[in-house]
């Protein structure tokens, strides 16, 4: 790993019901998130025994492409919706 990598992992928890107003918006997000100058990886799957846990996988090439991905992200429709919702989301490095 590069030194200066910002990696974080976690889980999103999204009823079922919600899921079909959120799918589009995750998708919008992720494809936005993947364009980003310092994105290195960013990956989101749905757990196989749960359909309402969505594991996250994101890493970044320091700590201003972090600042920046996170800036963007709380002024988007995604990001209003996930403070609804239990997001646990760690940074391991």
């Amino acid at each position: 790993m590069t030194k200066g990598n910002i990696v974080l992992t976690g889980q999103l928890h999204i009823p079922i019901a919600e899921q079909v107003h959120f799918k589009p918006l995750l998708d919008a997000h992720i494809a936005a998130t993947k364009a980003e100058p310092g994105c290195l990886f960013f990956e989101v799957s749905q757990d196989p025994s749960d359909p309402t846990t969505l594991h996250v996988s994101e890493r970044f090439r320091d700590q201003a492409a972090y600042d920046h991905h996170q800036q963007r992200g709380t002024k988007n429709a995604l990001g209003q919706i996930l403070c609804a919702f239990a997001a646990k989301i760690h940074q391991t490095s």
